[in-house]
Order: C-alpha cells, then structure tokens, then sequence
C-alpha cells in the first residue's frame, strides 16, 4: 500500500514537472522531431547497447572482486541484462539493484553480502559520475555565460562532492552514537559504507572501479550524442561531455518515476548553454529515456530463457 502511494505521488510529480516544461517549451516541436528520427542513427545508438552491456558486466565483476566474490562474465553479463529489464519495470530505477540481490541470496550468498555489493555498487557509480562531472567541470563554467548559471552550477557540484563525501564518512556515526544505542545493529546498518570506502580507496582494485566506472557514464554520452545525431541536433561529443552526465546527476534526485520529468527538465536546461534549443533538449531526453526502455527489453527474454545455473556464483551453490 505505502509503495503504491510513493508511486502514484512519483507520477503526479513527473506530471507536474511535464506541465511547468510545457509552459516555456513547445512539447509539440519535441515530439514531432522523435517521430522524425532519423532510423540510420537510432539503429546506431541501439548497438552501442551490447559495449555499454559488456562494460557494466566488467565493473560488476571488478567491484565483486573488490569485495572478495569471484563472478563468471557470463553471469554478469546475464544479471546485467535482466536488471535493465527490472529498472524499466520497477517505478524506480531501483529494479536491477533488488533483482540481484534477491537472485544472488537465493543462489546461496549470504545476505547480507548480497545487499553490501549492490549499495556500493550503486555509491561507486554515483562516485563515477561526479569524477566526470568535476572533469568537466572547468570547461562548463566558460559556457555558463552569467553569473547566475556559474552559481547554480557551481551550487551543483559542491553539493554532489558533499553528499559524495558524507556517505564515504557514515559509517563514523556508530562512534559517536550514545552507548544506549545497539552498536551491533548499528555497525550492520553502517558497514556498506565503511566497506564503500575500502572498495574505492584501499582495495587492489580501486583504480580499476574507478576506471571502469568512468568508462560507462562516458560511453553513455557517446550513445546520447548519437541520438541527437537522430534528431539532427548540430551538436559534438566534447559539448555533451560537459553537460550530459551533470544532467543526469541530476536526475538521480529521486522524486519521480525512472527520471521521466526531471531528465527532462535538466536537459532543458543546461543544454541551451551548448546552443541546444530547449525542444531539442527535451526531445533528446525522452528519446533516450526511450532509449533505456529499448534496452530493457531484450533482459525479459533472457530473464525467461536462462536456467538456475546462468546466474550460479562459485562458492554460492
């Protein structure tokens, strides 16, 4: 009942932020150059999905390593696959993180490890993202022509390194927390993000997480600028570099169903600092949320044609 309210009030949200794009950008325009994508460069984008598949496999592993789990390549490749498939099903882009952890403890991992590798795996992602996000940075604020957006921008980044650097230094909570307190309750609750900062700093494979992570939020703006290629947007990788990913930053704030709505109205604005119209902007955002849902697709048909086995992990059967 409660997830059933959080999700129609997700919905009215998105509605709402629908509504107040509406009244500056003409919804009309964006939809029509969706309908005349060009097919050549939509095709081209949706190939792009088998590398962006295989790289998010290789930080699956890389980051399970990290956390001494071993993980074939087929079975990431699987789980990633059918998680794409669960976080367009799921009101929130939430679906991929449950279904691994669900399917990882009934093949026999400990619980609590199985929940532990998807919170990190969901913070070194977010960890990627910002490391983008301060690269480009430097070059951003030349385009943020006034005072105002280098502000905001600025705002922007600081807050996402704060909140960055707030979760790394949770788990120093249980130190200061008053004896009447469980500690062994709260060092469970606390121990994803002790273990986040050993995964990102201390581990042999910490260059390798980064990396890897790095990797896919940048393959990610090669697929966006491929489908704005689909919408004849006169526009180059290094420019959506800069913004793209600080778009989707922040989009991540989690106040509507799968970003719709709130993707959008980031695109739509800092995209216009690139000489994206905002229709273009808007456009480009709901092709690619569409984009994502295409992706998902191929997961169901995996998820129903794979045995118990594709998804063992050595050690956990």
């Amino acid at each position: 009942m409660k997830n059933g309210v959080r999700t129609i009030v997700k919905v009215l949200v998105a509605v709402f932020i629908f509504w107040l794009i509406s009244r500056f950008v003409d919804l009309g325009e964006a939809a029509a150059m969706i309908i005349a994508a060009d097919p050549i460069w939509l095709i081209a984008a949706a190939l792009l999905g088998l590398p962006f598949a295989l790289l998010e496999s290789t930080r699956w592993i890389v980051l399970m390593r990290a956390m001494g789990q071993v993980f074939p390549f087929k079975a990431s490749l699987i789980y990633t696959l059918v998680g794409w498939f669960f976080n367009i099903v799921s009101p929130a882009n939430t679906g991929q993180d449950v279904f691994r952890a669900v399917q990882m403890t009934r093949l026999g991992m400990d619980k609590g490890m199985a929940v532990r590798s998807v919170i990190i795996y969901r913070f070194t992602s977010f960890w990627s993202l910002i490391l983008v996000v301060l690269a480009a940075f430097p070059f951003a604020m030349s385009y943020a022509h006034t005072s105002a957006n280098q502000i905001i921008l600025s705002i922007l980044v600081a807050m996402s390194c704060g909140l960055m650097g707030s979760v790394l230094c949770l788990d120093v909570i249980r130190h200061i927390l008053p004896k009447s307190f469980a500690r062994e309750i709260t060092t469970k609750l606390l121990s994803p993000f002790r273990q986040l900062r050993s995964v990102l700093f201390q581990s042999d494979q910490s260059f390798q997480i980064s990396l890897c992570g790095v990797a896919v939020h940048m393959w990610r703006v090669l697929i966006i600028l491929f489908l704005a290629y689909a919408l004849n947007i006169q526009t180059s990788y290094g420019e959506l570099f800069l913004f793209a990913p600080l778009a989707l930053l922040v989009a991540m704030v989690p106040i509507t169903v799968s970003d719709w709505g709130t993707r959008e109205a980031a695109f739509a604005f800092f995209l216009p600092w690139i000489s994206v119209s905002a229709e273009q902007a808007v456009g480009l955002s709901v092709l690619f949320g569409l984009y994502r849902i295409f992706n998902g697709i191929p997961g169901a048909f995996v998820w129903f044609l794979s045995d118990k086995s594709s998804y063992a992990v050595p050690g956990n059967q």
